[in-house]
């Protein structure tokens, strides 16, 4: 949380909309800043972009239970965002279990076609 929000100054949306949904405003920052990160994960063109971006996702998760947020609440919201894009692949907290890089050669002797 920035000092500003801290002091109820936050410039980081407007925080009466978000308190007037019912859900606060920490956690829709927590929400789509997840989103951002799932999205680059899958976004990913190489192997080492999507590595790359994974340890980021999972840094990320990692400091928000620390914080005391349940990580488990966005893993689901990630789901649900996905669902609502019509994405219909296998998918484990908005990230694709079926990624593979850009470049995979499906042509060679045992690769999908």
């Amino acid at each position: 949380m920035c000092c500003a929000g801290l002091a109820g100054r936050c410039h980081h949306g407007d925080r009466t909309k978000q308190q007037e949904s019912g859900k606060g405003w920490l956690m829709t920052e927590l929400e789509a800043r997840h989103m951002q990160l799932v999205d680059r994960v899958n976004n990913s063109k190489t192997t080492e972009e999507y590595w790359q971006w994974r340890e980021r996702l999972s840094g990320f998760r990692e400091g928000v239970e620390v914080c005391g947020v349940n990580a488990g609440h966005l893993l689901m919201h990630a789901d649900s965002v996905q669902e609502s894009r019509g994405v219909d692949r296998v998918m484990c907290g908005g990230v694709f279990l079926d990624w593979e890089p850009a470049d995979i050669d499906r042509t060679a002797e045992g690769g999908r076609i």
